[in-house]
C-alpha cells in the first residue's frame, strides 16, 4: 500500500488507510497464534487432530501469510478452542 501510494504520488491519509481493515486483520490472525502459543491449554497438535482441513493454513500463517492465503477457515477454528480471557481452554482432543 505504501508503495503503491508512493509510485502514484498520494501518500495521504485515505489512501494509505484503505489498507487498514486488511493490516488489522492479519495482526488480529498472528496475535492468535501467539495467544495460541502461549496458552498452556492449548495444543497445536491436538487442534490439528480436531481440525485435520487447518493444517495448511496454520503453515502459511507460521510462514507470515496472512495477507495472501485465505485463512478465515483455521481463524473461525481458532475462535472455538482458545479462549477469551478468564476462561480456560477448550479441550482441544476428544469430543
Amino acid at each position: 500500500a505504501i508503495h503503491d501510494a508512493l509510485l502514484a504520488g498520494d501518500p495521504s491519509a485515505d489512501r494509505l488507510g484503505r489498507f487498514e481493515p486488511e493490516l488489522r486483520r492479519g495482526m488480529e490472525a498472528l496475535r492468535k497464534l501467539v495467544y495460541a502459543y502461549y496458552d498452556p491449554g492449548f495444543s497445536f497438535s491436538d487442534f490439528l487432530r480436531r481440525y485435520p482441513n487447518c493444517r495448511q493454513q496454520l503453515v502459511s500463517m507460521l510462514v507470515g501469510n496472512v495477507y495472501t492465503d485465505p485463512i478465515d477457515e483455521i481463524l473461525a477454528a481458532l475462535d472455538e478452542a482458545l479462549p477469551s480471557p478468564g476462561r480456560p481452554a477448550a479441550a482441544t482432543s476428544g469430543a
